[in-house]
């Protein structure tokens, strides 16, 4: 682990070829999520980066740019006003959104009161992405 990661770095994203920057803290904050695992400074040296030197996250924009804002929200609520769960941003396409929340290991964060099947652990899901072993399938119990 690098020992000048810091909570406050800026960590910049190249989401689909979208470019987003966030800090290190935002995307961390949801302990057992994917993208807690990938940025915690663990693995970073495996990420895919683009030319600019940025982490390429191969994931729909549109769908992505909801759940950063969550997580940026999540970091400034109080007990009185909690975040509210953002909804698919493109209707129709619901389950790709919703997909895309399990694959995070968000599922829990997002809708705490429903289960959700068929979902591994996503340090081991991060493992397998980095070191090219096939991906797990995601699977979202529809209620």
């Amino acid at each position: 682990m690098n020992e000048k990661i810091g909570q406050d770095d800026v960590i910049e994203l190249n989401v689909g070829g979208e470019i987003m920057a966030t800090t290190r803290s935002t995307l961390c904050q949801v302990e057992g999520s994917l993208l807690a695992s990938m940025f915690s400074g663990r693995w970073e040296d495996k990420l895919s980066k683009d030319k600019q030197g940025n982490y390429f996250l191969d994931f729909d924009p549109a769908f992505f740019k909801p759940i950063l804002s969550y997580l940026r929200a999540k970091k400034i609520e109080t007990p009185e006003r909690k975040t509210k769960v953002p909804a698919s941003p493109i209707s129709q396409d619901d389950d790709k959104f919703w997909n895309l929340v399990c694959y995070l290991g968000l599922n829990e964060e997002f809708e705490p009161e429903f289960e959700f099947e068929g979902f591994p652990d996503t340090d081991s899901i991060f493992q397998e992405t980095v070191f090219s072993v096939p991906k797990v399938p995601c699977h979202l119990l529809v209620i």
